[in-house]
């Protein structure tokens, strides 16, 4: 039983073909359609990694107030098991996640405090004598928060107020609310945009004098905080005019992943989201339908499975990201976000290779490969023959040179080039000369050879590609039969070892027998 459902999971996970076994509303379905359309950039490509999953005490927090900022309901199962991990990351001490430095320490409490408050748990008198007692040990004689200067720090005073005001204890505080806020009233020190947003917390009256113009615009050129961050600060101005201008900037900087970000060609952030939202809510932003269903997908894109959310991506994007997300979406059958924009990425990824003469094959084949899913009803070699009719010539012969020049290498070491370099040329509908085919095969029989007499799960990788190899230019190996025993040898004891199978090994095992014609 158990390897019959082992290798229907392999079969599952390597061609993909999740659309039969899954239907359009499963659960982990749409969680990975969220993640891949979160995984896009501004460039039309994709990012690597878009299903790591890594909580974050900040990003859970930025997270569930975007959600409820923008009205998004969180089911009853994901906040119960959001508050139990945040609960459990919290220490002996009292404090909340694992980093130590005193500043974190702080910080990450109020992450974990506010989230848990938003998510509507109760603390008990034991919680929150902890959290307190913790704060109260961290206080410095002065009755601030810091950790070398109260001025360049003063949001440590603010995570703890705002903390002690969640869990109803600003009484034990009033002596930390007195000496913060007469620092912020009296401090020369504090950065302008700081101070007006402290003042404004205090209720304290603000004007703005010309010097004080002068030093706000002074204090973003440097560039201390985000942007977005900074029209954050300034939306609590409560001026007309500029909070008119915030509005219509803050908008250039929603991103296609459905997010915010402070550089417009970058992939959009949890923080730089919350920021831009909060900004935009206090400016009375009637988010249109489209738009807010587009967050509301960067949102749940990030959410994780055993709770809370993760970290958004800022990875480049790659060829080889952008075609393994189109090939997820096509076997789901699911639109690709952005249509022009993925082929605009794709050709121009697709232009630059062919005028490198020593272009990389891999992510040249991946270019072509993401092109031919993106562009199915077209003729792939009259797309890429469009771009440069002399380049596409170039780019076959300077192809046909390097396949050549590799051979003239160890083989087992470019291997997987020249496979890439094959694959290439067959893709653009090239019939590989004779001559050249029968050094490929002198070469993958030597390999196979050699590998089939170590008789290990290592080999199985540089058997692969050599049968793969010669099944792209029509030959089988003499070997045929031996290889089909190896194959079904290292899948069986792959399936049946008592601790987790490699599933690679076993891809590797399953693709040789298809290859191979005998699977």
């Amino acid at each position: 039983m158990r390897k019959k459902l082992s290798v229907l999971l392999l079969f599952i996970f390597f061609t993909i073909n999740i659309t039969s076994c899954y239907s359009n509303n499963n659960t982990w379905v749409k969680n990975t359609i969220q993640k891949i359309y979160a995984s896009q950039n501004n460039d039309g490509g994709y990012k690597e990694s878009f299903f790591v999953q890594n909580r974050e005490l900040s990003s859970t927090y930025y997270f569930l107030e975007i959600c409820s900022l923008m009205d998004f309901p969180l089911d009853n199962d994901f906040k119960e098991k959001t508050q139990n991990w945040i609960l459990s990351t919290q220490n002996e001490d009292g404090y909340f996640g694992d980093e130590q430095q005193y500043g974190r320490q702080i910080q990450n409490t109020y992450f974990a405090v506010l989230s848990l408050k938003k998510i509507g748990y109760k603390f008990d008198e034991k919680q929150i004598q902890e959290i307190t007692s913790h704060f109260e040990q961290l206080k410095k004689t002065n009755k601030l928060y810091y950790e070398l200067s109260p001025e360049k720090e003063p949001f440590l005073n603010y995570f703890v107020l705002e903390s002690a005001k969640a869990l109803k204890s600003e009484e034990k505080f009033k002596d930390v609310n007195t000496a913060f806020k007469n620092m912020c009233t009296q401090s020369t020190s504090i950065d302008p945009l700081t101070k007006l947003f402290f003042l404004n917390y205090f209720k304290e009256s603000i004007e703005i004098d010309e010097e004080l113009h002068q030093q706000i615009i002074n204090e973003m050129k440097q560039n201390k905080y985000s942007f977005i961050q900074e029209l954050w600060f300034l939306s609590f101005l409560e001026d007309d005019n500029l909070n008119k201008n915030i509005k219509s900037t803050l908008l250039k900087y929603f991103n296609l992943d459905g997010g915010f970000s402070a550089m417009i060609e970058n992939s959009s952030s949890d923080r730089e989201t919350f920021y831009a939202l909060q900004t935009l809510k206090r400016l009375n932003y009637k988010m249109p339908v489209l738009r807010k269903n587009m967050i509301k997908n960067f949102v749940f894109a990030h959410m994780n499975a055993q709770g809370g959310f993760n970290k958004p991506f800022t990875s480049p994007s790659t060829p080889q990201a952008t075609y393994k997300s189109l090939n997820i979406l096509t076997k789901l059958g699911y639109e690709v976000n952005n249509r022009d924009n993925v082929e605009t990425y794709l050709k121009r990824n697709l232009q630059a290779l062919m005028q490198s003469s020593d272009y990389h094959p891999l992510v040249m084949l991946n270019t072509l490969k993401a092109l031919q899913l993106l562009n199915k009803d077209e003729n792939l070699i009259s797309t890429v023959k469009e771009l440069d009719q002399k380049l596409y010539k170039e780019f076959i012969n300077n192809t046909y040179q390097n396949l050549e020049e590799k051979l003239s290498h160890s083989f087992e070491l470019v291997l997987y080039d020249i496979s890439y370099y094959v694959d290439i040329l067959l893709m653009l509908g090239e019939n590989i000369p004779d001559n050249l085919k029968q050094k490929l095969y002198n070469n993958c029989e030597e390999i196979i050879e050699k590998y089939m007499k170590s008789n290990t799960i290592a080999s199985i990788v540089y058997i692969y590609y050599s049968v793969r190899l010669l099944d792209n230019i029509n030959v089988i190996s003499r070997y045929n039969t031996q290889i089909d025993s190896l194959a079904k040898k290292i899948l069986n004891q792959e399936l049946n070892r008592e601790d987790k199978g490699d599933l690679l090994i076993c891809y590797y095992a399953m693709m040789i027998q298809r290859y191979n014609h005998t699977g």
